[in-house]
């Protein structure tokens, strides 16, 4: 699909844009799939940021040239929001049809529009502050067990626990993942199902607060210690949210309830693409009142972690600061060890989060996560 005058793509705020997509060659070099070779040195000021107009091209280059060499089957399952049916990309990032209607549909959340704030981009910036030195992430923390708090679909899981699969490469030995939208945790069951992992464990819990009465989830939970714990809990005790997000749920809600669908040739699907039924609400991800989760999650660490353990917890810089949280550490004796500003890691270049399927571009946040890490004094 090319980008032409008569396509409406949007922005968050209802602009009319051009650019379905950038890609940024680390060498400079431009795509055109004209050329033999296709890779050619361009002039930055006459294609700045080498945009892609050619849908075909850039989910070509996207199949060939991955961003992330670590993405396994599970994790790529797990954070691409589309499924394909009626073929499938080679080796080559070329369509091969397999005979039968060839169609473009969202994943059950991704149509929903629940989308994770705390998705591809913690995963990576994680990754790298666990392995890399500059990051000062304590050296000795054990591998074996991990548990992730508001884990979403379960890219998290997927892409830092070891799952057996090809191109995975984790670091912790079993993962257990914890989710309060059951819809979320079905879906993340049926990845581990699908893929036949047995080390990614996926319950229904909010964050560490122990339910009433017991669930047989969070019993599961409390069979055993955690040499790290993991939290994506929502970020802002802002109820009435911040313009970044609710820019894109306005928009995208307001497209929704007009009708408005991609148009446009549908290569290589015969059918129409897919489209959002809602969007889901601030709240579910991102709105944490009074930071009462985080309150509690603390309190309660020290019956999950094993000596020595570590509590990784991940936070807006523009939300919150690390003395919001100082008074519930220490109160749960608690201590900080470390923090951090951690970068978007995987998909860092990508210009919208949110962008295929539909005509509204939705332009991705800044490096705006930081990190604490605490543990049992």
């Amino acid at each position: 699909m090319t980008i032409k005058d008569d396509d409406k793509w949007k922005d968050q705020y209802g602009n009319e844009v051009y650019i379905a997509t950038h890609k940024r060659h680390p060498q400079g070099f431009v795509y055109d799939g004209s050329k033999k070779g296709g890779w050619y040195r361009g002039q930055h000021d006459a294609q700045p940021y080498e945009e892609i107009y050619d849908m075909k091209m850039n989910m070509l280059i996207t199949e060939t040239t991955p961003v992330e060499p670590y993405i396994d089957k599970a994790a790529r399952t797990a954070s691409t929001p589309w499924i394909i049916t009626g073929g499938s990309f080679g080796n080559d990032g070329l369509w091969v049809a397999d005979g039968g209607a060839t169609q473009l549909s969202m994943s059950a959340p991704e149509k929903l529009g629940k989308w994770e704030y705390w998705n591809i981009e913690a995963a990576g910036g994680l990754r790298k502050f666990f392995q890399e030195a500059k990051y000062k992430m304590p050296t000795d923390y054990g591998k074996d067990d991990c548990l992730v708090l508001g884990s979403g679909r379960g890219i998290l899981g997927f892409y830092l626990g070891k799952t057996g699969l090809e191109n995975n490469n984790g670091i912790f030995n079993n993962m257990t993942l914890v989710e309060e939208d059951k819809e979320l945790v079905d879906y993340t069951k049926t990845i581990i199902s699908d893929t036949s992992i047995t080390s990614v464990n996926a319950l229904c819990n909010r964050g560490l607060e122990e339910p009433a009465p017991r669930t047989v989830d969070y019993e599961t939970m409390l069979s055993k210690k955690y040499d790290v714990i993991i939290a994506t809990l929502p970020f802002s005790n802002q109820s009435a949210g911040i313009y970044h997000i609710n820019q894109q749920i306005r928009t995208s809600k307001q497209m929704i309830d007009n009708g408005e669908k991609a148009t446009g040739p549908d290569w290589p699907f015969s059918k129409t693409r897919d489209f959002y039924d809602g969007v889901a609400k601030f709240q579910d991800k991102c709105y944490d009142e009074n930071f009462n989760r985080h309150n509690v999650m603390f309190s309660n660490a020290r019956k999950f972690l094993k000596p020595g353990g570590y509590l990784v917890s991940v936070h807006n810089a523009f939300a919150s600061d690390v003395d919001t949280f100082m008074p519930m550490i220490e109160k749960a004796g608690m201590e900080l060890v470390h923090h951090t500003l951690i970068d978007k890691g995987m998909g860092g270049h990508s210009h919208a989060r949110h962008w295929f399927l539909r005509t509204m571009l939705v332009h991705p946040n800044v490096g705006n996560q930081y990190v604490m890490v605490t543990k049992v004094k």
